[in-house]
């Protein structure tokens, strides 16, 4: 019965906290167990820690594993702890659930010493293996030393290669004894805003129920936005992106299933934009990413991986955007030496010669050159036209008509402009 006693008394705490047993079974297996409880009226307060280890994001490899299991692809470590005599964890290879036992009992550990004056904390292990704190008192209030425990409990948990994170969900004060569960459940759903609110912190029901006032929506695309993204990445619009993302990712969201919703969403559109560029392979379409992504429970860390998954689409585009049109101004240059005493070429023609719009050429020309097309070409011809002029002696209309402006008249104000005197002047400084 000795030996018995403390698993006894956890499994009826753990009752007690989902709330199946009746005031009178509570008041009789409390007097059992010797639970401390004030004579005088009894509040409650219920403090829930998840303590969780993973492997540092940069450290994991989900291509050795199956997509379907995303969820351990996530949990997947790469250090094996093993426990020694002295209750230290020593991290090798491969971490498997062993780690993460190790480390809630080690937790439950530290926890109950750190309670180990205090008669009126009742500390178990749920059935969820989460460290259950029940604080019973005519002053139950646990928020004195919460954060605090959570922040050295955190430190206290280190092991080498592993991310250690412990957050605690905390529910309101509560009085009477059948009151207990509502005190748990509500601790156990402010642990759940951890998806929100990120992990490593102590998250409080009471900021979870005034912040729900503005979730009740659900989730919906929006076409807008999202054309809109698609169209900042088919460009290499890198920032431009990111900035549609988070106004994409600003949706009050309600649950986690609604921001994978949206990450699909993001997903979707990126694919439709390499599509559009002909992009393909492993660059743009990482399945093992994508998947990590769409199954990620905490909306900090899908931000994270979303930002990184547009800027990556978008400056991949950038990049092969920017090769594609400097390619293309060499060729049009080299095309235009060649055929600038042909005096039909223009901008039109030219853009026809290189299957691109009239508009798209000009505007990369002035990228490219700071120049418009016309500049340009006007500025390469009167080069060989002054080139003539010193090496020739063609007359004015001639050296014109081989540069491709065959009136003489515009020939000479053009030289002029260009210049700062006519053919004739500029040839006699010459000799």
């Amino acid at each position: 019965m000795k030996r018995s006693l403390p698993y006894l008394k956890e499994r009826f705490v753990n009752q007690w906290l989902q709330g199946v047993l009746h005031e009178e079974e509570i008041r009789e297996q409390v007097r059992f167990y010797g639970i401390s409880i004030p004579s005088i009226t009894l509040n409650s307060q219920v403090a829930v820690i998840e303590i969780e280890a993973s492997a540092p994001l940069q450290q994991r490899e989900p291509e050795q594993c199956d997509t379907r299991e995303t969820h351990e692809i996530q949990h997947s470590l790469e250090s094996h702890a093993h426990a020694h005599s002295d209750g230290q964890l020593n991290p090798h290879s491969y971490v498997t659930e062993e780690i993460h036992i190790l480390l809630r009992i080690e937790g439950l550990n530290y926890v109950q010493a750190y309670y180990e004056q205090d008669a009126q904390k009742v500390i178990v292990m749920d059935t969820h293996n989460r460290i259950v704190i029940l604080a019973i008192a005519p002053d139950a209030n646990l928020a004195a030393q919460m954060e605090h425990l959570q922040e050295k409990l955190q430190q206290s948990l280190t092991v080498e290669g592993i991310e250690v994170h412990v957050t605690v969900g905390m529910g309101q004060v509560h009085s009477g004894s059948e009151e207990v569960n509502t005190a748990y459940r509500e601790a156990c759903r402010a642990l759940e805003f951890q998806a929100f609110a990120g992990k490593n912190q102590v998250i409080y029901f009471e900021d979870l129920v005034i912040g729900s006032q503005h979730t009740s929506q659900p989730y919906r695309s929006d076409a807008g936005q999202l054309q809109q993204l698609q169209f900042c990445v088919s460009i290499g619009a890198e920032e431009e992106a990111v900035s549609k993302l988070e106004h994409i990712l600003s949706a009050p969201f309600s649950n986690v299933a609604q921001f994978r919703l949206a990450a699909m969403d993001v997903i979707t559109e990126c694919q439709r934009a390499a599509m559009e560029q002909q992009l393909e392979g492993e660059q743009v379409f990482n399945k093992e990413a994508v998947a990590m992504m769409l199954m990620a429970e905490h909306l900090p860390e899908l931000k994270i991986m979303l930002e990184q998954h547009v800027r990556a689409m978008a400056g991949v585009i950038q990049v092969k955007r920017q090769a594609k049109e400097g390619n293309l101004i060499d060729q049009v240059k080299a095309y235009l030496e060649e055929q600038m005493g042909n005096a039909e070429v223009g901008l039109s023609s030219t853009a026809a010669a290189f299957y691109v719009s009239p508009g798209h050429l000009g505007r990369l020309m002035k990228k490219e050159t700071g120049q418009t097309f016309v500049e340009y070409l006007t500025q390469l011809r009167m080069k060989k036209a002054e080139s003539l002029l010193k090496q020739t002696d063609l007359k004015g209309y001639e050296i014109g008509e081989q540069v491709g402006i065959p009136d003489p008249h515009y020939f000479s104000v053009l030289f002029k402009k260009q210049f700062g005197r006519s053919m004739n002047e500029y040839r006699n400084v010459k000799s």
